[in-house]
């Protein structure tokens, strides 16, 4: 798809995120420290380094520079990309077959990625869509907040956080409406409080992909 050739390094640890999320700094720094000494070689030939989770992707780009101190860090963080991102700034229209689809798209936008960059790259993206239309629910956390609403203590006021604009949206929204959210823990707060399946950017994308496994040959 979009004539790329994607490489996964099975070396990769954890981001650090988790970590950084519960105070545990030095434990997230060992994790940062040994991604970026291996995503440096890439980086450093100008290859992107992609992610579908933007908590996990903006740490590496945000935080990684802070923790790891060097040019290396720097390099990595300035290759990356959420897939959103990707899409947007190097898929044009027509470069894509996509079949032509009229749905109404809802996009819920995780935390990290509301803050560190915004919705108008999976806006941009999701607009590839033939006769889609894009519109973003103007909410703010989802509740989940990671590993935040699995927590017994925390389980009501995560509830009541979703409850604010994102959950009603969601079961406002009629059957054929498609409920989009990057984030993991914002696709499962809605699946457990409505019963609704979020996806992910990418996930709408490819099934509209006329090449993409399961569909007709377009000829």
């Amino acid at each position: 798809m979009a004539n790329y050739d994607v490489f996964l390094p099975e070396e990769r640890k954890c981001c650090g995120w988790p970590m950084l999320s519960k105070g545990l700094i030095e434990d997230a720094r060992a994790n940062a420290r040994h991604n970026v000494s291996l995503l440096a070689q890439f980086a450093r030939r100008a290859i992107l380094i992609v992610g579908c989770e933007p908590s996990c992707l903006l740490t590496i780009r945000d935080d990684y520079p802070d923790l790891v101190f060097g040019e290396d860090a720097r390099l990595v963080a300035g290759q990356t990309r959420a897939f959103e991102e990707l899409i947007a700034e190097h898929v044009h229209p027509g470069d894509l077959r996509l079949r032509e689809n009229d749905v109404r798209i809802l996009v819920h936008g995780d935390c990290h990625q509301e803050i560190l960059v915004g919705l108008g790259a999976a806006r941009k993206a999701l607009g590839l869509l033939p006769g889609a239309s894009v519109e973003e629910i103007p909410s703010g956390c989802c509740g989940m907040a990671g590993s935040f609403g699995y927590e017994q203590e925390h389980y009501a006021l995560s509830l009541e956080i979703g409850e604010l604009t994102l959950l009603p949206a969601v079961r406002a929204a009629a059957p054929d409406v498609e409920i989009v959210a990057a984030g993991i823990s914002c696709r499962q707060q809605i699946m457990h409080s409505t019963g609704r399946v979020a996806r992910h950017p990418a996930e709408v994308l490819y099934e509209a992909y006329l090449g993409g496994t399961g569909h007709a040959d377009p000829a």
